[in-house]
């Protein structure tokens, strides 16, 4: 019995032609012939794969078809010893054969030598494992493709030194820009100095991948760094005339927050958003000039959970700081509306009677209250009129005393202002206006006044009154608060003295501009203070953002080209205008 010959045909897979994987199978076909005459019948046929025309070793298992039909010595197989077994090195293929079928024992034909279809010769060098995975020039790792256009080569893939595997396709024109050409013209027509590209790269153990699309030029415009170790993905736009970046979006900025920075044409940063270094909340930077801070948000000052606001211009600034209470909440410029005057502004209220009269019963008797709650502390004017009615008999006097007070039950020293008829008047009913008003040093809170009459001879009554109550925050003066002591023996009793002179009047002048230097000098003191508190809490300001300046300069690729340059990336200070 011989083989008379062998036609391995390794052209085409066998299996469906539904998108599953080639598996390696190829179709062997031959002809059996015993005695110079073929065989027709069963066979027993089995096969195995070798790495040697003779001895070598056997290449997986061995594949055997029982009871297998030959017609005219014909018969054919489909062979599958794996993908693997045929990784593009030499190998024989030995073909052992019984017939008739199940008798006797196998006749060993010898070995064939496996061999390439024409065109399957031209992916010699390309290697499929049993994964799906490529291997070129070998069937292990370290592989490497190389393309060329005539002298120069355009395209390499594969493991390049130590920094790990490179993707590369170059410019035919500048083989030292690494690119991947992607028709990056919009009229379809791919112009032969087009740079539009993708680059990809591994910088080993520095800030991870690249990937950067150029414009025409060459210049990159749009970067994407993978992050160091440990590190976030960060996403740049350039302004491709000056290589210098216009937007930045960090992903890891303070632990685990993202940033986001733009910069101006000359590159210098204009804003940025990042997380707060405190903890929680953001923090925010809008420059009015290139090293100058203009808006700044403080999300969490201090790790407080209060938000702060900064506004500085070139010679006057504003500060907002939730953190603080009172005055010191809101700073503004010398000449703006202050704080206090905001909050501690004068106010009014007022109180009427005018439908009913009021008899007074010869007690300390009110005749109107009102209540004002005052801001602050400071002064309140309070003003009562009404006009007092008297029955008068001849032969007796007819006589009240009217004031405004703080308490019910008293009238001050200079209250008591006395409305009088003689004991000689004719008997009738007389009328006459009453004003009285006072001045009264206050609390912040709730104080109270009143309008308050005295009949001490004589029937009276009120109507027609009316309280009103201003409040004043502040004193451009000096001020002499209406008191509630009595002179003794009465208004009558009192010490006569002269009406002022003309000296007195100056020293009176004289303590009013006195008073008016201290409470400027008082003002100014406590403004020197806001300003030393607001410097502190700038400078906390700035400390954090020196912070956050120093770390985006850690991951971000701007460099500018002369590295003297004052522009560098994020190295500028900051300076305040106050």
């Amino acid at each position: 019995m011989r083989l008379k010959y062998l036609i391995p045909i390794a052209l085409f897979a066998a299996g469906p032609a539904s998108g599953t994987p080639i598996d390696g199978t190829f179709n062997y076909q031959g002809r059996l012939t015993s005695g110079g005459a073929p065989i027709t019948g069963n066979a027993d046929v089995r096969f195995s794969l070798w790495d040697a025309a003779g001895g070598g070793s056997q290449i997986g298992g061995f594949i055997g078809f029982l009871g297998s039909p030959v017609t005219d010595g014909l018969f054919n197989a489909d062979l599958n010893f794996g993908v693997d077994a045929l990784n593009g090195e030499e190998r024989w293929l030995q073909i052992e054969v019984r017939s008739p079928a199940g008798v006797g024992s196998y006749v060993d034909l010898g070995r064939q030598e496996v061999l390439g279809a024409p065109y399957a010769i031209q992916t010699r060098g390309i290697f499929v494992d049993s994964l799906l995975g490529v291997h070129i020039g070998t069937h292990g790792p370290g592989n490497f493709l190389f393309a060329e256009d005539g002298d120069s080569t355009v395209a390499n893939i594969g493991s390049s030194g130590s920094d790990g595997g490179g993707f590369i396709f170059m410019s035919p024109a500048d083989p030292t820009i690494g690119t991947i050409v992607l028709d990056a013209d919009t009229d379809d027509f791919l112009d032969a100095d087009a740079q539009g590209s993708i680059t990809l790269r591994s910088y080993g153990g520095g800030p991870g991948g690249l990937l950067s699309i150029e414009d025409d030029d060459g210049n990159e415009t749009v970067g994407l760094t993978g992050g160091g170790s440990g590190g976030g993905g960060t996403l740049t736009l350039r302004n491709s005339l000056t290589n210098y970046e216009t937007v930045a979006l960090y992903g890891k900025q303070f632990l685990d927050g993202g940033a986001i920075v733009t910069w101006s044409e000359d590159g210098y940063i204009q804003t940025s958003a990042t997380p707060d270094i405190s903890g929680e909340g953001v923090f925010v930077s809008f420059r009015r000039t290139n090293s100058e801070s203009g808006f700044t948000f403080d999300g969490n000052y201090m790790g407080t959970g209060n938000p702060l606001v900064r506004i500085d211009g070139a010679s006057r600034s504003m500060l907002f700081n939730t953190n603080n209470s009172g005055d010191l909440s809101v700073v503004l410029p010398t000449d703006a509306i202050r704080d206090t005057e905001i909050i501690d502004e004068p106010g009014v209220a007022s109180a009427l009677e005018g439908l009913n009269q009021v008899q007074l019963t010869g007690a300390v008797d009110t005749i109107l209250s009102r209540t004002i709650t005052c801001p602050a502390s400071g002064y309140c004017v309070v003003i009562g009129t009404c006009q007092g009615q008297v029955s008068h008999s001849t032969g007796t006097t007819s006589y009240a005393n009217f004031g405004v007070s703080d308490t019910a039950s008293s009238l001050p020293v200079n209250q008591d202002v006395l409305l009088e008829y003689a004991s000689g008047a004719a008997s009738g009913t007389y009328t006459a206006p009453v004003t009285v008003h006072g001045t009264f040093s206050v609390s912040a809170g709730v104080n109270t006044f009143y309008l308050l009459g005295n009949k001490l001879g004589g029937t009276w009554t009120t109507f027609d009154s009316q309280l009103t109550v201003m409040y004043f925050p502040t004193a451009y003066g000096t001020v002499t608060s209406t008191l509630l002591a009595r002179n003794a023996g009465g208004d009558a009793s009192a010490p006569i003295v002269a009406p002022m002179s003309a000296s007195e009047v100056k020293a009176e002048q004289l303590e009013g501009v006195a008073f008016d230097q201290n409470r400027r000098a008082a003002e100014a003191a406590d403004y020197q203070a806001q300003i030393a508190d607001l410097r502190a809490q700038l400078q906390q300001v700035l400390r954090e953002q020196d912070v956050m300046r120093q770390d985006l300069q850690r991951v971000a690729p701007h460099a500018p080209d002369d590295p003297t340059d004052s522009r560098a990336v994020l190295g500028h200070g900051e300076t305040s205008s106050q």
